[in-house]
């Protein structure tokens, strides 16, 4: 019985960890694709106002463009809800600021059989972008992606690739 108890504990433990993106092979630009779907972070930056006579934040804004195309041959429905960012064990979910970004995803979004849709969502945070390990979870109904916002680690300094623009 002990054995079956901390095989348990060692099972959940993996499980809860596994589910805690806080890094990622993606960054920036890196198209993901599976058989279903393909995601990619377009670009990310962070900004204290969002729009011209928007709210102003008390962290950061964080307005991240993103383009899916949907692979299957039925409709899709992308939420807000299927976007969550990650700094360490802290989640964030998206910002009612998102419906004045220029491209909003406004609560859901039904992106048809081959389609490919961008649009921008928003997240306050209290830190920027340089000052966390932010990384952007994606989960719809054709895969979940994770995804860095941070600088892209590089052996070549003169090759270094900036992980948010």
């Amino acid at each position: 019985i002990a054995a079956a108890v901390i095989l348990f504990a060692v099972i959940i433990i993996v499980i809860v960890v596994s589910t805690l993106p806080t890094k990622s092979n993606y960054f920036i630009g890196d198209e993901i694709s599976n058989s279903k779907s393909t995601f990619c972070v377009e670009s990310a930056y962070n900004t204290k106002k969002v729009g011209q006579l928007g709210s102003i934040s008390n962290g950061y804004f964080f307005v991240i463009r993103v383009s899916y195309t949907n692979n299957t041959s039925r409709a899709v429905t992308v939420e807000t809800s299927d976007f969550v960012l990650h700094n360490g064990s802290k989640k964030y979910k998206v910002s009612s600021e998102t419906i004045i970004a220029s491209n909003p995803l406004i609560v859901y979004e039904e992106v048809g059989a081959g389609i490919c849709k961008t649009f921008e969502i928003v997240f306050e945070a209290p830190t920027d972008l340089d000052s966390g390990n932010y990384v952007l979870s994606f989960s719809s109904p054709t895969g979940k992606f994770n995804v860095n916002l941070a600088e892209r680690e590089s052996d070549d300094d003169d090759d270094k690739v900036i992980g948010y623009h």
